[in-house]
């Protein structure tokens, strides 16, 4: 359940306007996954339907309209079949789509990096890097050994 600090401020407008445009009622988003886990585009989304919906009801309009994965949607509908709540999600993204360009935004069909990086202060990668250096450091004549 949904703690609304102002059910009046600007994200239920948001909401709001999203779900009349869409004729959908986003609080009835069970949050499974269901809908990103079936879409064939889904590993070219920024956010999975899921979080977008997640963002709407948190009011984060700017994110939301932002987003690649309104652009990337290609409308086959695999989402809204697999929703057990019954959420059009194809049509979200055609509503959310219309909302941003109304606002101007553009496009923004730019390859998302998804490469792991590990970060450079990890202790678990200094560990391991102590690890790998003290077990080279101990085999004999392999330092400086010429062939």
């Amino acid at each position: 359940m949904r703690l609304l600090l102002d059910p009046f401020g600007p994200e239920e407008s948001f909401r709001q306007e999203v779900e009349r445009e869409a004729h959908i009622n986003l609080r009835s988003c069970l949050q499974c996954s269901k809908c990103g886990g079936s879409c064939a585009k889904g590993a070219e989304f920024d956010l999975t339907p899921r979080q977008l919906v997640e963002s709407i009801l948190d009011g984060f309009e700017g994110r939301v309209l932002n987003c690649r994965a309104i652009w990337y949607c290609e409308k086959c509908h695999e989402c809204s079949i697999n929703c057990p709540a019954g959420i059009n999600v194809a049509r979200l993204m055609a509503v959310l789509r219309q909302l941003a360009l109304k606002q101007g935004i553009e496009p923004d069909y730019r390859p998302i990096d998804r490469e792991f990086r590990r970060e450079f202060d990890c202790p678990k990668a200094r560990a391991q890097k102590a690890r790998q250096a003290a077990v080279e450091g101990s085999r004999p004549g392999l330092a400086g050994a010429s062939g």
